[in-house]
């Protein structure tokens, strides 16, 4: 098994690539440039483990989920092979502290290093707005950043390194990225804000070297839609294999924000995302290898839907489960899709297997 070493850095700048990291640790407001740092002696086969809308609740037995959810964590070669862990929003609605409590006493006992992004029913509980953030600035493997009054809006906006090497020398390999896409506006589900976008060409444009990186938000993007119209046609479910190598099963409409903004055009436009990767549908699973310019330098950014976590709320059991991310030296990454039965064994999704759920063709 490969060390992993986790430590924070809040600095005004990245620290430079490939030499002693001494900077001394301060804070920069006005910059927003928040970086927790991780740090893996060999960067290829570093695996996310991903769960989404867990909606825990009051009427959640969480004795259940939690064996539940620890068998989705082992359900891709072992939990001793998962890196880092991220909930990608919604991991509660309803609940009370009891139930934020034990929740994260129990993923911080597992002593992997674990993101939280938030969702748009999180702050929906019998708690404090300011509850679930106390919690996890307490928890020692907690890796969300947070600074108040910072003038960026949302309350999980930041960015993990993942480095080769170790704390007096390292090379920086990967960043990802985590956006609060917020909760709603008005009626409607909100976005990512303005405030937050140039936050995110800040840490871009400080990058001394660019690295290719991965975004992690909760509500999709407008993009979303577009891809399901051009890739897909409006179709359910395909796979198209000698064409962009997409692969989706849609088994709800996209609910993204109220509004179009330029987070996918400056992601484009700085040309190091890979992904955005989200939650919120719980029954969309997706990988949509979408160009949105058009361009001639193929600067494709993956729109992904990730796997539902668990029964809380509607769900769909043949898609249900938890969705894994292997980075690699190559600049690229593999996406596995693992259903996770309660009561069976658990099984990889392919794309083919999109295309039958869409058939009909598995009950």
């Amino acid at each position: 098994m490969k060390k992993l070493r986790s430590t924070i850095l809040l600095i005004l700048t990245p620290f430079l690539i490939g030499c002693s990291n001494n900077t001394t640790a301060h804070l920069d407001l006005h910059a927003g440039t928040y970086i927790r740092n991780l740090f893996v002696d060999d960067i290829d086969d570093f695996k996310i483990c991903v769960f989404n809308d867990l909606h825990i609740s009051v009427l959640t037995n969480l004795s259940e989920e939690i064996a539940y959810y620890e068998k989705c964590l082992d359900s891709f070669g072992g939990r001793d092979q998962v890196k880092l862990i991220v909930l990608n929003g919604d991991v509660f609605q309803g609940a009370q502290k009891s139930q934020v409590n034990r929740f994260f006493n129990w993923i911080n006992s597992l002593d992997i290093p674990f993101a939280y992004v938030y969702g748009n029913h999180d702050l929906q509980g019998a708690y404090h707005s300011n509850y679930i953030d106390q919690k996890l600035k307490s928890l020692n493997n907690s890796l969300l950043i947070n600074p108040l009054n910072d003038n960026v809006f949302g309350n999980s906006n930041y960015v993990v390194n993942i480095n080769e090497g170790d704390e007096n020398s390292s090379t920086l390999k990967w960043q990802l990225y985590f956006f609060d896409s917020n909760t709603f506006s008005g009626v409607s589900y909100d976005i990512v804000h303005e405030d937050q976008i140039a936050w995110y060409e800040k840490q871009q444009a400080n990058l001394i070297n660019p690295v290719p990186s991965l975004t992690f938000m909760h509500i999709p993007t407008e993009e979303f839609r577009e891809a399901y119209d051009i890739i897909g046609n409006n179709v359910n479910s395909g796979y198209d294999l000698s064409g962009t190598g997409s692969s989706w099963y849609m088994g709800e409409s996209i609910s993204h924000g109220y509004q179009a903004n330029d987070l996918y055009e400056t992601m484009q436009d700085f040309g190091n995302n890979k992904a955005i990767i989200v939650a919120h549908d719980h029954v969309n699973v997706t990988d949509w290898h979408y160009d949105k310019d058009g361009g001639s330098d193929d600067n494709v950014i993956h729109l992904i839907f990730g796997m539902k976590t668990g029964r809380g709320i509607y769900h769909d059991k043949r898609i249900m489960g938890a969705s894994f991310y292997t980075l690699n030296d190559s600049d690229d990454f593999d996406i596995n899709w693992i259903n996770v039965p309660y009561n069976a064994d658990p099984y990889e999704i392919t794309p083919t297997d999109l295309v039958a759920l869409g058939k009909g063709a598995i009950s």
